[in-house]
């Protein structure tokens, strides 16, 4: 299997901090806020960045998959920017093709994410998308993923791309294609962005295009307005092959051919939960690519979160290909 991704290129600036000043902003803690580049200014001269990494939440997924040695792909667009240029080199040290989805230099900036994390180990996200949310419409999707053959191909989509339009006819690109190799992934990506996109994610899953969905719980939960992450499931799985739920510190649960089953997992120190959900992705869809069973894949997954949210940043820090296979 081949995979590709397809989301924004944000250069992620982490910065430690608390709460309080969180409650002086009046912004919610744990939430995504699109912000402007006069506000980026403005946070940056408040906030002082400790360490840079490329990220966005399909770049983190494929950071760690270009790790394990699988090839993927990244799909994205930056600016003739120095956020640009180190976004590129630092995706591409981890093992991941680069794929610009502009056909032509882009100018302005980046796209950048101030990321906030409390003591608590909670993160906080200030997104200013820059160029990342400037993707052509002409591009030739067939042109990247190749010539149709045996090989099945997926395309991981981040909900986060419904927050541009260009991001929005991106997906609607993807879930056009006939071809027979091909098979679509989606995260919901966050619950304030269900909150934002409910109608248009509802579209999406019912368009029957999505062979697997990933959520977290109060995502889910957010989607299908009820209070049952394995009711939500059953709900989405009628238009989705494998709906995964993530749990926390309760593990994931998988709906697939009408059955549920759970996963647990092992208690980790909480340092940073920013990537949890990208790299529990990267885990789940490392199984895929080997060929194992949905218990192994949710396993991989738990072990991957676990491993990021136990350290700063988004990115592995151990190697976990061993303990995964």
């Amino acid at each position: 299997m081949r995979i590709f991704g397809v989301g924004h290129a944000i250069m992620d600036l982490f910065v430690e901090s608390n709460g309080d000043v969180l409650s002086k902003l009046n912004i919610d803690a744990g939430s995504m806020t699109l912000i402007s580049e006069e506000e980026s200014r403005n946070l940056l001269n408040f906030f002082s960045p400790s360490r840079f990494s490329s990220g966005g939440s399909v770049g983190n997924t494929l950071a760690a998959l270009g790790k394990f040695g699988t090839a993927p792909t990244f799909m994205g667009v930056v600016a003739s920017d120095s956020f640009g240029t180190a976004y590129v080199e630092d995706l591409v040290s981890t093992g991941v093709a680069f794929q610009n989805l502009s056909n032509a230099e882009v100018n302005g900036s980046t796209g950048h994410c101030i990321v906030v994390v409390t003591e608590d180990g909670q993160r906080t996200m200030f997104t200013n998308l820059g160029s990342s949310a400037k993707f052509s419409d002409n591009f030739d999707l067939d042109e990247v993923l190749g010539e149709v053959g045996s090989e099945e191909k997926l395309v991981y989509l981040e909900g986060y791309l419904l927050d541009s339009p260009s991001g929005d006819r991106t997906i609607s690109k993807v879930l056009a294609s006939d071809r027979s190799d091909l098979k679509v992934a989606l995260t919901l990506s966050d619950f304030f962005l269900v909150d934002r996109h409910r109608k248009r994610i509802w579209e999406i899953i019912r368009s029957g295009r999505i062979s697997l969905l990933f959520a977290n719980e109060a995502e889910i939960l957010g989607l299908c307005n009820v209070e049952s992450s394995e009711v939500a499931g059953k709900q989405v799985s009628q238009f989705v092959a494998e709906v995964v739920v993530t749990l926390g510190e309760r593990g994931s649960i998988v709906v697939a051919g009408g059955e549920l089953s759970m996963t647990t997992t092992e208690a980790s120190v909480v340092v940073d939960t920013t990537g949890a959900g990208d790299l529990f992705a990267a885990g789940y869809l490392y199984g895929k690519y080997l060929g194992r069973d949905l218990a192994s894949c949710c396993r991989f997954g738990n072990v991957c979160a676990g491993e990021i949210i136990s350290h700063f940043g988004a990115r592995l820090e151990r190697d976990v290909v061993s303990v995964l296979v």
